[in-house]
């Protein structure tokens, strides 16, 4: 059981990548 996998930097990425395909659909969608 790797619970190492989760650190601060590995939630910081992960969050940033949740944010940019946000603003990706929420830019698509004010494009359209």
């Amino acid at each position: 059981m790797h619970q190492e996998m989760i650190q601060p930097s590995n939630l910081g990425v992960i969050s940033r990548t949740c944010l940019f395909s946000l603003g990706t659909v929420l830019a698509i969608l004010v494009l359209l």
